[in-house]
């Protein structure tokens, strides 16, 4: 998914760029994957069954704008060590109180299997506005049985900036 920002007729503003990589997190950024060792000295997600959620990145209602609809651009590094083992795998966005999401964007993390070797995806989507209270939760969720490997989770969020 590649999608064109919003119509922002006074600009964007940048509200968070951000990283994850070498099977390490930091905040705003929760670990939820584990990791397994990847060339020397390095690391990186693993997603499986077991651990069935990527690392998440939670923008709070401190840090979120509301009435400003916001553009996602995302990229990572995947690894699928059998052909179709991450066919199910999903990026997921969501926007809401915690515990309740009111808005809900996943798709497919991709549809092209490539084992053993490492790719490049790059997403870029839109979301509505946040609402008082709100926080957005960015992750990758692999529902099925299949094994993903994840590295250089890169995350820029922007916002429509209003007219003054």
């Amino acid at each position: 998914d590649l999608e064109p920002p919003p119509y922002a007729p006074c600009g964007m503003e940048l509200l968070m760029r951000t990283s994850a990589h070498g099977g390490k997190v930091a905040p705003p950024w929760e670990e939820n994957a584990a990791t397994r060792p990847e060339g020397p000295g390095g690391n990186t997600f693993l997603v499986d069954s077991d651990h069935p959620f990527g690392p998440t990145l939670r923008v709070g209602p401190a840090e979120l704008p509301t009435g400003q609809a916001f553009h996602i651009e995302a990229s990572l590094r995947r690894g699928e060590p059998r052909p179709g083992s991450g066919q199910d795998a999903l990026v997921v966005t969501t926007l809401g109180r915690p515990g309740s999401a009111r808005e809900h964007y996943a798709f497919r993390l991709n549809d092209v299997p490539f084992a053993g070797t490492w790719r490049r995806w790059r997403y870029a989507y839109r979301m509505p506005a946040a609402r008082p209270g709100e926080q957005l939760s960015w992750y990758v969720w692999q529902p099925g049985n299949g094994e993903i490997l994840l590295d250089s989770i890169s995350i820029r969020i922007t916002a429509v900036r209003p007219c003054e």
